[in-house]
């Protein structure tokens, strides 16, 4: 598994792998516990306490995951460059990235404006 995730983080994983199965499937399962937990909860202090813990884990996973997927695009654009192809599917991915941690900033500063 270490392995894996090294190999991830250097951008050595196939881009579609990195988009698909790490960034996007892998990143939308690790928000699962917010949609199961009712908003009831959040005002229990043990749940508040947790849900902050995961929430900075959740953090550092996106990071991780962005960062990974943005080297493997990085990697897929010199490769198509080299065959003298078309790289639109890693510069749209980048751009979606681009506008998850712009969509993050929003909501993080809309929790605190709430």
């Amino acid at each position: 598994m270490k392995n894996n995730l090294i190999t991830f983080w250097q951008g050595k994983v196939s881009f579609v792998q990195s988009f698909w199965l790490w960034y996007f499937i892998g990143g939308s399962v690790l928000t699962i516990p917010f949609w199961l937990v009712p908003e009831s909860a959040y005002e229990e202090e043990v749940t508040a306490i947790l849900l902050l813990i995961y929430t900075i884990f959740l953090f550092a996973a996106i990071i991780f995951l962005m960062r990974g997927t943005w080297k493997s695009a990085e990697k897929y654009k010199k490769i198509k460059k080299r065959e003298k192809e078309g790289s639109g599917w890693a510069l749209a991915g980048q751009i979606y990235i681009v506008l998850h941690i712009i969509r993050i900033v929003i909501e993080f500063a809309r929790s605190f404006n709430a």
